[in-house]
């Protein structure tokens, strides 16, 4: 992965991109989050630029798959967008996540203790599957 330092200016202006196409594209903040497979908190942050972590202002941090998606939503290109945000051609999905029956997971505003619990989760149920 390829980003830079300039992290908060630059997920500013790929949050401001992200939300010209949302307002071309005539779709509310919560109406794009819901197509989009992710809550309607995380599309606010992405817009922003930023996230509130313990009181502390901190870069969004989105993924290259999670920006794939949103670009999806809103008909940007996937690669414009995943350069503009930083990330180089090696980064590029070859397929961005759909809300098809399995949505994309975002733990990235969750501790990493709360992150492993979430994995222990899943691991289970997968297990409780086979």
């Amino acid at each position: 992965m390829t980003q830079e330092k300039s992290l908060p200016e630059q997920q500013k202006k790929v949050g401001l991109r992200i939300k010209a196409a949302r307002d071309g594209a005539g779709l509310s903040m919560r109406a794009a989050a819901r197509q989009a497979g992710i809550s309607d908190s995380r599309w606010r942050q992405i817009e922003m630029g930023y996230q509130i972590v313990q009181g502390k202002e901190k870069p969004a941090n989105p993924s290259p798959e999670m920006l794939a998606t949103i670009a999806t939503t809103v008909n940007l290109p996937v690669s414009d967008l995943l350069l503009m945000a930083g990330f180089d051609e090696s980064d590029i999905p070859d397929k961005p996540a759909t809300n098809s029956g399995s949505a994309m997971l975002d733990m990235s505003d969750l501790t990493l203790e709360q992150q492993a619990k979430v994995r222990g989760f899943v691991a289970g149920l997968r297990a409780a599957n086979e």
